[in-house]
């Protein structure tokens, strides 16, 4: 079993990716995915099944709004709200 606040991000220029976001181009943003690139490394997460990711990343809005971070940070939009399962009960 793998629990935790893992917090993968999307690795590409912030302009890129909100103009990724506003398109809904989703299977280009995956490409520039964290966890896609460590899964792609892990025979552990490789054998995790996760659905298709067909919403907008959750990270990082500004407060009590649908903008994306426009603070001085701008940080990267990213999918940081996912669940990998296995129904394998031989995995370790």
């Amino acid at each position: 079993m793998i629990l935790g606040d893992l917090n993968y991000r999307l690795f590409n220029d912030n302009k890129q990716v909100r103009k990724l976001i506003k398109i809904g181009d989703f299977e280009e943003l995956m490409r520039f995915d964290e966890l896609q690139r460590a899964r792609d490394h892990s025979s552990k997460l490789q054998r995790m099944v996760e659905g298709p990711l067909t919403f907008y990343p959750t990270y990082k809005y500004d407060s009590q709004s649908d903008e994306y971070d426009t603070s001085s940070k701008k940080r990267v939009p990213a999918w940081c709200d996912r669940i990998l399962f296995s129904d394998n009960k031989h995995l370790t």
